[in-house]
């Protein structure tokens, strides 16, 4: 079988987020109080800012045209000149701090406002003090180192000038972290990172998580879901009240009314893309929800190599499928009445594996199915899963559609490889069964179905099982 090309996430962008908001919202609350932790682990840092006036020229007029664009021009060379060593080094040893000149270095930063020729020096450190008395220092430091360097050559007063017009303030409030705001801000980064691992996790997931996933994969529709209570691998008691398993099959009956009656499809194959996905179960149960609608229904168990639907319905026979086709019985002798329930089972048979697949393949098999579907309404098939062997494409070909089992956590691969196996096959998808429920091997108790009350003849003696299980036998070959 051929394998298809993964297909992009089985969800758009917003139904995503909308499955995966706990997964988001989780993520996000963690980058919140790991936010916390670092305002809790990390010492706060305060800033002190002091102001200097920038003035140009001679001109006794500070406001003139010449003095401005002059203070402007240079404005942006003192701002460097803030960051040498002959300026911080100076201011150091001023402040009275014993800091390395590449600290203070790191510790402040000047801006300049070209608009009003204004100048800010700031210093950072986590003591208050030490952050007022570096940002002084500075500023002092470069309004002399200006003085100096501005002096004409000739001696006189400098042409350019810097003033501190306000001396270094501490801040109100912490300069950093400020609390909320740095939480406010791991949150929003923890949302984007939500959101992108939702996304990578819905890009990777190869898992049928719900109905949803088996859809896409599929590209079919749900008919039902088979939850997880109430469902053993025999028969649901459907007079046990309105169970929620009972429920979910009569709902897939109903379903399945419109498909198959608008379709013609009377020989209905059951069947899965692995071994496990309970498509015995449902195939058993969905026989016996068509035959409580007053419908007439044969149960084929065409799983030749690994037969359980005869087992579990009480429909035990030496003579079935394989026999059939083999030549060695006729379908009349070979055709059984389930225990409990009111339809017929035409049991597997004797087969080997070896000539399983072509026994299915042959032309006996489709003129089986259709002397069957001319007595009954409606032909369950049980097959084999498509993947695991090779009985499974021959059954299928021989059906008029095909109702797909799935169950929760199967690979979205296999689905897909199922859907383009059947595509080359040109079968009717007419729907799938999400499965709930465990489909594994049953217990000695659940295999063995209690044969219904033996019947009392007219004089009052309890009429044999046997004999009428050979009267209903007889029933069928008439």
């Amino acid at each position: 079988m051929n394998v298809q090309p993964a297909a992009p996430g089985s969800r758009g962008f917003f139904s995503t987020i909308i499955r995966a908001w706990a997964l988001i919202l989780i993520v996000a609350i963690a980058f919140g109080l790991a936010a916390l932790g670092y305002l809790w682990w990390r010492d706060p840092v305060y800033r002190a800012t002091a102001t200097l006036y920038v003035t140009s020229g001679s001109d006794p007029n500070p406001s003139s045209w010449d003095t401005v664009r002059g203070a402007k021009e240079r404005a942006p060379t003192y701002a460097s000149l803030a960051y040498t060593d002959a300026v911080i080094a100076p201011a150091v040893e001023a402040a009275g701090l014993n800091m390395p000149v590449d600290v203070a270095r790191a510790a402040i930063q000047v801006e300049i406002n070209s608009q009003i020729t204004m100048m800010t020096v700031s210093a950072i450190d986590p003591d208050p003090l030490i952050a007022q008395r570096l940002a002084s220092g500075v500023a002092d430091s470069l309004a002399d180192a200006v003085a100096t360097l501005e002096v004409p050559g000739g001696g006189g007063v400098p042409v350019t000038r810097l003033t501190v017009v306000n001396t270094a303030t501490v801040e109100d409030n912490l300069f950093f972290p400020k609390p909320w705001i740095t939480v406010l801000v791991a949150s929003g980064v923890g949302l984007i990172v939500g959101l992108l691992l939702a996304l990578i996790l819905e890009r990777l997931n190869n898992r049928a998580r719900d109905e949803r996933d088996a859809e896409v994969a599929l590209e079919a529709r749900t008919l039902a879901t088979i939850p997880a209570g109430g469902v053993t691998d025999g028969l649901v008691d459907f007079d046990s009240g309105n169970s929620e398993a009972a429920s979910a099959f009569r709902t897939l009956r109903t379903a399945l009314a419109p498909a198959t009656h608008e379709s013609a499809v009377r020989k209905l194959l059951v069947t899965g893309a692995r071994s496990g996905q309970g498509t015995t179960t449902v195939a058993i149960n969905l026989a016996a929800a068509l035959a409580r609608a007053s419908n007439s229904v044969v149960l084929v168990d065409a799983n030749l190599t690994n037969p359980a639907a005869s087992s579990r319905t009480g429909a035990d026979t030496d003579r079935g499928l394989a026999d059939v086709l083999a030549g060695r019985a006729l379908v009349d002798e070979a055709l059984l009445p389930a225990r409990n329930a009111k339809f017929a089972v035409l049991a597997a048979g004797a087969a080997s594996a070896d000539n399983s697949a072509d026994l299915l393949s042959s032309r006996a098999f489709s003129d089986v199915l259709d002397d069957l579907a001319s007595r009954f309404e409606y032909v369950i098939i049980d097959s084999a899963s498509l993947l695991d062997g090779v009985d499974g494409a021959p059954a299928v070909s021989a059906a008029d559609g095909v109702l797909m089992i799935v169950k929760r956590k199967s690979k979205l691969s296999d689905l897909r490889n199922v859907r383009g196996s059947l595509a080359e096959l040109e079968a009717k998808l007419v729907g799938l069964v999400f499965c709930d429920f465990s489909a594994g091997k049953s217990s000695r108790s659940e295999e063995t179905v209690t044969p219904p009350p033996a019947p009392v003849r007219d004089n009052g003696q309890v009429e044999d099982p046997e004999t009428l299980t050979d009267r209903r036998v007889r029933a069928h070959r008439a």
